[in-house]
C-alpha cells in the first residue's frame, strides 16, 4: 500500500488491523522523512527495472537492465549519438534540472558545451 488513503481504506474494510495499519503508516512517514538525493541516482523499481532519478523534475526514466545494456552497447550508442547529431534541428532539448545542475548547455556537440 502506497498511500494513506489506501491504508485507511483497508483498515475500514477490515483487511488490516490497527497494528498493521500503524506499521504501514509509520513506514510511509519514515520514507517521506528521508533526505532527498541530489543529482542523478538510481533505484530498483517494484517490477525490477532501473529507475534513473534526478534527470527530470518529477518522473524517473525507467528501463530494464537488458534495455540499458542494449543502449550502452558500443554500436548502438554510436548510432544514437549520430542520430541525435543528424537530427539536432528537429529535436527538442529539455532545459531541466540536470543541465542546470551541471552547468551544461544544449548547444554544441552532444554532452559538451560550446565553451568546452
Amino acid at each position: 500500500m502506497n498511500s494513506i488513503q489506501e491504508i485507511l481504506a483497508a483498515l475500514g474494510k477490515g483487511e488490516l488491523n490497527q497494528e498493521e495499519a500503524n506499521a504501514l503508516l509509520n513506514g510511509l512517514v519514515a520514507e517521506a522523512a528521508k533526505p532527498k538525493q541530489k543529482g542523478v541516482y538510481f533505484e530498483v523499481s517494484d517490477k525490477g527495472a532501473v529507475k534513473i532519478k534526478g534527470m527530470r523534475a518529477k518522473w524517473p526514466i525507467v528501463l530494464y537492465p537488458n534495455e540499458i545494456q542494449t543502449i550502452l552497447g558500443l554500436s548502438l550508442s554510436d548510432k544514437l549519438i549520430d542520430f541525435i547529431e543528424a537530427n539536432r534541428a528537429k529535436l527538442s532539448f529539455h532545459k531541466g534540472d540536470l543541465a542546470e545542475k551541471q552547468g551544461g548547455s544544449d548547444e554544441g556537440e552532444l554532452g559538451q558545451s560550446e565553451a568546452a
